[in-house]
């Protein structure tokens, strides 16, 4: 059964999600899930680690607008004291 914390994945003491990943560039590196790769360093979704919820957070006004806000309620959901972590 899929809920809405299916979004986000503790890894150690770090929050991940699936709804973006990370590519090699230094700066424009988080992509939505969609992109299948990265136009400019070229590498590849399924090669590539999902991104930081606190990433996700941060570079927010920049990233689609809907798949933020599955982040902000997956990780609000998980861990409600998560939003009280400034940013």
């Amino acid at each position: 059964m899929c809920t809405i914390t299916n979004f986000v994945e503790q890894v150690g003491e770090i929050w991940l999600t699936p709804l973006f990943w990370d590519c090699e560039c230094t700066e424009e590196y988080i992509h939505p899930a969609s992109d299948a790769f990265c136009y400019r360093c070229t590498a590849k979704r399924e090669e590539s680690p999902d991104s930081r919820v606190t990433e996700i957070i941060k570079y927010a006004d920049v990233l689609p607008k809907e798949l933020v806000a599955i982040v902000e309620e997956a990780i609000d959901t998980a861990v409600p004291a998560f939003s009280l972590i400034p940013f």
